[in-house]
């Protein structure tokens, strides 16, 4: 069995191909923006006839949220294009296509976790050009899973954002001594290890349609929970301010509430997945900041 992840030394991707090594009886195939553009039709087809995977999880995304605004073309580019381009491989070669998307095809408006039969309406063109990616990869390619995940943190941090949030605050707390944190955004959390466990237990269940794959939430979780949560952990002696997002402008609008219910994830495979406080530790322990 030959699992391709495109995208593969990126934070989610790094964790997929970790755990894909974990099954003896799967091939995991590394393909990085330096093999293939997903953009490119050619490039695309070139890379993915040559390897002939029996699955590939399509990861390549431009998701730094305010770039996509001020350059929608290249998000609709990667995000949309490049999920067509790969769809229609996948089709060709008869491999299943395995979409990841994020909580931003929601416009926020809800007050209790999105399920998966919830109405879409992004609010940026970062959720519109991976919406549209959704609906491309659903229609090219019919044997496919979408998988929706939301604020992911992972050892190799995000390509795109040189890191993620959890060492961002943690850098700035250590740094400065004081930090301002947004406290009316509401998240869920999502450690890529448990993420990417998830979805290879997606995979050979053989699910297929859209899954939301997410830490589990206990309780309201914000961006200014998640940082306080952290600097307890590592017990960093830090001031932390609660702000609100107005306080904090952003060229790209954000959805204020883009919590996902995970519990169909759950179902299918039969596993419950980690809170995001466990989550959180875990990930803390692998980075060595505490033991």
């Amino acid at each position: 069995m030959k699992i391709a992840v495109i995208g593969s030394n990126g934070q989610l991707g790094t964790d997929l191909l970790t755990t894909l090594n974990k099954y003896p009886h799967i091939k995991p195939l590394s393909i990085t923006h330096q093999d293939i553009e997903v953009s490119n039709q050619k490039s695309v087809k070139n890379q993915l006839y040559e390897l002939k995977p029996n699955i590939v999880i399509n990861c390549a995304a431009f998701h730094q949220i305010d770039e996509c605004e001020k350059n929608p073309n290249l998000a609709f580019q990667i995000n949309t294009l490049g999920a067509l381009n790969v769809a229609q491989v996948c089709s060709e070669l008869n491999a299943f296509c395995v979409y990841i998307s994020t909580d931003y095809v929601y416009n926020g408006n809800k007050k209790s976790p999105y399920t998966e039969s919830d109405a879409t309406s992004p609010i940026n063109i970062y959720g519109t050009s991976k919406l549209a990616g959704e609906h491309i990869t659903s229609q090219k390619c019919p044997d496919s899973l979408i998988i929706r995940l939301s604020s992911l943190f992972g050892k190799a941090g995000s390509k795109g954002k040189g890191g993620n949030f959890i060492e961002a605050i943690i850098n700035k707390a250590k740094t400065e001594g004081r930090l301002q944190v947004v406290n009316d955004i509401f998240i869920s959390p999502t450690y890529t290890v448990d993420a990417a466990t998830t979805i290879l237990k997606l995979i050979e269940r053989k699910a297929k349609g859209l899954v939301h794959v997410t830490n589990s939430i206990p309780s309201d979780c914000t961006w200014f929970t998640l940082a306080k949560q952290t600097l307890e952990f590592c017990k960093i002696d830090a001031q932390i301010d609660a702000i609100s997002s107005n306080d904090y402008p952003s060229v790209a609008n954000r959805p204020i509430y883009s919590v996902l219910d995970n519990q169909k994830a759950e179902h299918i495979t039969g596993i419950r997945i980690p809170d995001w406080v466990d989550a959180v530790k875990r990930y803390l322990m692998e980075k060595q900041y505490i033991h």
